[in-house]
Formats: structure tokens, C-alpha cells, sequence
């Protein structure tokens, strides 16, 4: 079930963030850390957080992006997941 979950941290970030002026294209670059923390049963209602770590411009016209990702469950102290995600954004030349 864990990469189930972590299946929809691409439709929490969809519903969080929107492109950035000029930008083309989101490219999702992988992860520095990833940690199934809880399982999540049937029927849970989870909720994704993300915290912009560090933005890193690796030349004209990219923009790699860390957010430490955590999805939660709710009614639970302890999440299903913690991630730091990184995101390329690529800009217009």
C-alpha cells in the first residue's frame, strides 16, 4: 500500500501548486529521502503537506526544487509518509 499512497503526491501537488510565470514543463526528478512511516487502511482520509526546502538553479532555464513531502492521516499522530521530492522547472529560453 505504501506506493499507493505515495501515488497521490502527484495529485496533491497538481491541487497545491501552479506553474510559475513563463515556466513549460514540471519533471518530477526523484527523491533524496523517502520513508513509509504508517500503513493506511481502507477508508482513510489523507492530506498532503509540502514545505519548499531549497531551490537550485542549475543553468538558463531550469530550476531544481526541494519540498519536504508529508502526507498524513488523519486522526493519526504519526504520518503515512515522509519524502523530500524534487521537482525540475523548466522556463522558456
Amino acid at each position: 500500500m505504501g506506493f499507493s499512497t505515495l501515488s497521490l503526491a502527484s495529485r496533491f501537488a497538481y491541487d497545491c501548486f501552479d506553474m510559475a510565470e513563463g515556466q513549460v514543463m514540471g519533471i518530477n526528478y526523484g527523491f533524496n529521502k523517502l520513508r513509509f512511516l504508517k500503513p493506511v487502511t481502507a477508508g482513510s482520509r489523507l492530506r498532503g503537506r509540502f514545505v519548499l526546502t531549497s531551490v537550485t538553479q542549475r543553468n538558463a532555464t531550469d530550476l531544481l526544487r526541494e519540498n519536504a513531502l508529508t502526507i498524513e492521516i488523519e486522526g493519526s499522530d504519526t504520518p503515512a509518509l515522509v519524502a523530500d521530492w524534487l521537482g525540475l522547472a523548466v522556463f522558456e529560453a
